[in-house]
């Protein structure tokens, strides 16, 4: 499962932090630069073995075809790195104390675990059917009586972000009808 959040880092930068973790943004930002050199080099490859020697139709295709294939790839992935830790807000009507128990009843009704429990910030392990396809939900109370929503996968692709739209909008679904 993950690591303790660190709280006060958590709610002063608006990302997930966890403890212990360290130049976290320049871990990001040279990720996705060796992703972006290495698409860019095998783009360039693509094409130069491609247009080589009088090339037909079908080889300008792949040419660009692949090359823009690898592009989008590596633009979704980058994009996934730079907002996996990113906390969406919820938002609600009535008083914090009040918000804050519907939305533990909320994640109950929803069968999820719950793994981690603080003053500050609940943690809920889901499951969708496999083991490797869990996921951790974290939901935070900041002292300003905001409440933070994130969702990253567990234990499985930690760069991956799925489900956390699925995962807030089912919240919010059973949370809006209690």
């Amino acid at each position: 499962m993950i690591d303790k959040i660190d709280y006060y880092k958590t709610i002063e930068s608006k990302r997930l932090v966890f403890k212990g973790q360290k130049y976290e943004k320049a871990q990001v930002y040279f990720a996705n630069a060796i992703l972006i050199a290495i698409g860019l080099v095998l783009s360039f490859k693509i094409v130069e073995e491609q247009t080589i020697n009088n090339p037909s139709n079908a080889d300008y295709f792949v040419a660009i075809f692949f090359p823009c294939i690898i592009i989008i790839a590596i633009f979704y992935e980058c994009k996934t790195l730079l907002s996996r830790d990113k906390l969406k807000e919820i938002n609600y009507h009535q008083s914090f104390d009040i918000a804050k128990k519907k939305i533990v009843e909320a994640a109950t009704q929803l069968e999820w675990e719950l793994y981690e429990n603080t003053e500050n910030y609940y943690i809920f392990k889901t499951k969708f059917g496999y083991i490797s396809d869990s996921q951790s939900v974290t939901i935070i109370f900041s002292p300003d009586e905001s409440i933070y929503f994130n969702s990253i996968n567990y234990p499985n692709f930690y760069l991956g972000r799925a489900r956390f739209v699925d995962n807030y909008e089912a919240l919010m679904k059973i949370y809006l009808q209690l």
